[in-house]
């Protein structure tokens, strides 16, 4: 990486990330823009990120107060929101493609505790 070409060392996490901008935002010498686009692909993102699924795939979410099963998509405990906000991203904006993304790419929450 960038980083440690010129000797900063290796980012290890989301956690050291995060602290690195968030340092940055606060001196001033970061903004960030975000456009409508991005706002829904958020807002959508974390609606897939609270669906839990169950093990053959189906996915189980909440409407109006009650349950729906539906499409294949979510096994077992589902996605971080992140996981789900870049799916979205790369599958510009398609939900079905983007939950077909986060079974074939992204780890579920439970392989993420393990890690």
């Amino acid at each position: 990486t960038g980083r440690r070409e010129v000797g900063l060392g290796v980012v290890e996490g989301s956690k050291e990330a995060g602290a690195l901008v968030r340092g940055l935002v606060e001196e001033g010498g970061v903004s960030f823009c975000t456009d409508e686009g991005s706002q829904r692909r958020r807002e959508v993102g974390e609606m897939v990120a609270a669906e839990r699924g169950k093990e053959d795939g189906t996915v189980i979410g909440r409407v109006n107060g009650g349950e729906k099963v539906g499409e294949e998509g979510v096994k077992g405990e589902g996605y971080g929101v992140d996981w789900c906000v870049n799916a979205l991203e790369v599958e510009g904006g398609d939900l079905l493609k983007a939950r077909g993304w986060l079974k074939d790419w992204a780890p579920t929450r439970e392989e993420e505790k393990t890690r």
